[in-house]
């Protein structure tokens, strides 16, 4: 019986062309070549990674996300958008916070504005 599990210190995609498995090292960083198995060169994927932020209401960077804070709107359903975003780390080393510390991309507000400090958002929008 093969072994299904993968090994932690690898991770798994599938070949576009021929829908083959290939297993990479988990740190790898996207990487194009050919594939051995078919003649299609492909790309492994870049590392998924997901963080969540929370946001003081009353500071700049709050007022700039109000458009999509659905919290505490009767009826309402949480609202999903894109934006290409800075990050710092704050706090003590013990307990370090990540924040955002400007935004790049203004396209998910609909300003179509190039990025500024967040110090500056309430001044923009």
């Amino acid at each position: 019986m093969a072994n299904l599990e993968i090994p932690s210190a690898q991770r798994e995609f599938r070949c576009v062309h021929c829908n083959g498995k290939i297993l990479i090292p988990r740190d790898l960083s996207p990487t194009t070549g050919p594939y051995p198995h078919c003649t299609g060169v492909i790309t492994s994927p870049a590392i998924a990674v997901a963080a969540r932020l929370n946001v003081r209401v009353d500071s700049a960077t709050g007022r700039t996300l109000s458009i999509i804070n659905w919290r505490g709107v009767k009826d309402a359903l949480p609202i999903t958008r894109t934006a290409t975003v800075e990050l710092k780390w704050t706090g003590e080393p013990s307990a370090p916070e990540l924040e955002i510390s400007r935004f790049i991309c203004w396209e998910f507000l609909g300003t179509g504005r190039p990025g500024c400090d967040s110090d500056r958002f309430d001044q923009v929008i």
